[in-house]
């Protein structure tokens, strides 16, 4: 199944309501395990910063739901986050300024062709890699862009393969896992 469609309807309402905005990210909280996971291991690498003002880079922000987390619960941090499609960094940035939340800047990256170099202390990226067909170059950007020190945390749905079927006969192994790795 192509969930885009379905994403761009919800993308749309919210846009026009920001308070709904922030209660769709609590029902994504409610609803998918994972986001617990991501949050749990966000805190517990906030901690390991000690007070140090980080910088992460949020890469495929959607919605922006883990920016909006990140910029309410582990202060002081600086971050970039960045989409492929340009009319949700767009609508990201609108909620950001409506919401006076400047810790949070944004771009339309393709993350195959980003070149960062040891820039970010923490880079985290849900729900993307499944949609990438050249992931070892996006690994390698991740690599150049972490700092020595730096933390990248990657989430998604299946260690198996794409999340999306298409066809009433394709099948798709949905799980949870939520891997960091210290570079």
């Amino acid at each position: 199944m192509n969930y885009d469609p379905v994403k761009n309807i919800f993308a749309q309402i919210i846009k026009k309501f920001p308070f709904l905005r922030i209660v769709f990210y609590k029902i994504l909280d409610l609803m998918f395990l994972r986001s617990w996971y991501v949050r749990r291991e966000l805190k517990e690498l906030r901690k390991k910063f000690g007070n140090k003002n980080i910088s992460i880079y949020d890469a495929g922000s959607g919605y922006g739901q883990y920016s909006y987390f990140m910029s309410k619960n582990l202060q002081p941090c600086q971050i970039y986050s960045v989409d492929v499609k340009e009319d949700w960094i767009k609508d990201n940035k609108e909620f950001f300024k409506s919401q006076n939340i400047d810790s949070v800047s944004f771009g339309v990256e393709d993350l195959t062709k980003i070149n960062h170099i040891h820039k970010f202390d923490l880079i985290i990226c849900v729900d993307v890699m499944e949609h990438i067909d050249d992931d070892v170059k996006v690994f390698q950007n991740f690599t150049n862009a972490l700092k020595s020190d730096g933390y990248l945390l990657i989430n998604t749905p299946s260690i198996y393969g794409g999340s999306e079927v298409y066809h009433d006969e394709d099948e798709s192994f949905v799980g949870e896992i939520c891997t960091k790795w210290i570079f």
